[in-house]
């Protein structure tokens, strides 16, 4: 299951609903999807 959210610079993407507020997140800039958490 996923949830729609807002990045920082105002674009929407889905997310796996484990995704809490303030984590950073990559995304294939590519498809403008969902990849993975980040670490840094």
């Amino acid at each position: 299951a996923t949830k729609r959210v807002k990045v920082e610079t105002g674009y929407e993407v889905s997310v796996p609903l484990f995704i809490k507020e303030g984590e950073k997140i990559r995304i294939n800039t590519e498809s403008g999807e969902y990849v993975e958490r980040a670490n840094d």
